[in-house]
């Protein structure tokens, strides 16, 4: 609209300039001939036709700057136009431009979102690995006080139980030497008392052995556990999990090319410590 306008403007300067410059030179082109001069003696008058031949050359100049005006505002009219064309074609491309930076910008904005998710997951699973151990080697110092103190206890009470079966071995023998004498109902008393210490001693044997063996039954629970969060298995059966499956696409999703899926897993592995 606003090229039209100048177009149009000019268009009309252009007019008014000829047509104003005619009357102009036309009015001054005429010879100012006073009337209430007399006419002077001994010289012929002038002929009329003198008189018309420069007015008919400063019209023919007109007509000819009229036709170079005319050419100009073709030449304006045509440059106009393609002007416009180009603003229209520049229109476009600021258009386009403008798409593909919003495009561009929603883009970046989903991969800043993606690195800052993968981010914080990374920091959660270091975390976690890292609890992991120490609850590990906390279980296993535990379990392995306590084993030593169950083989203690379990030597302790083989050592008890080897002195005991002494003293029942002697008091036996003691009660079949005495069996005729007045002490038999003492020694039956002792025997009885040193076979009950005997069952308990067993008893508390056979519980030590039961609790050294939870002991070993729950580091090895613990062994297993952390090492299955330590090595982690994409595949099942030949098959990828869906786990892995997911991981990949969210690496594809984040920008991370198909050739470089694979090495970005593995930097990642070594990376927290798993082993693939």
């Amino acid at each position: 609209m606003a090229l039209t306008s100048k177009r149009q403007k000019l268009a009309g300067n252009a007019r008014a300039h000829i047509h104003g410059s005619g009357s102009s030179s036309n009015t001054e082109s005429l010879p100012s001939t006073p009337s209430n001069l007399p006419p002077i003696r001994g010289r012929p008058p002038k002929n009329t036709k003198d008189r018309k031949k420069p007015v008919d050359k400063e019209l023919a100049e007109k007509d000819d700057h009229i036709t170079e005006l005319k050419v100009l505002i073709s030449d304006a009219d045509t440059h106009i136009l393609r002007l416009e064309t180009s603003l229209a074609t520049l229109q476009e491309a600021h258009d386009a431009l403008l798409g593909k930076n919003k495009t561009m910008n929603t883009t970046l904005s989903l991969k800043r979102k993606a690195e800052t998710s993968y981010s914080e997951e990374r920091t959660r699973a270091r975390k976690r690995i890292r609890r992991l151990e120490r609850d590990r080697d906390t279980k296993a110092q535990t379990s392995a006080a306590a084993a030593a103190h169950m083989q203690s206890v379990i030597e302790t009470q083989n050592s008890t139980i080897s002195s005991l079966s002494f003293d029942f071995a002697t008091a036996n023998a003691r009660l079949h030497a005495y069996e005729n004498e007045t002490h038999t109902t003492a020694l039956t008393v002792a025997l009885r008392r040193t076979q009950d210490l005997l069952n308990g001693t067993r008893q508390q044997l056979y519980a030590s052995e039961k609790r050294s063996k939870r002991a070993q039954l729950s580091y090895k629970t613990t062994k297993r556990a952390y090492d299955e969060l330590r090595v982690w298995k994409p595949t099942e059966s030949g098959e990828f999990t869906n786990v892995s499956r997911e991981l990949v696409r969210n690496l594809s999703y984040t920008g991370c090319a198909a050739g470089k899926v694979a090495f970005a897993i593995s930097s990642c592995a070594k990376a927290f410590g798993i082993e693939i």
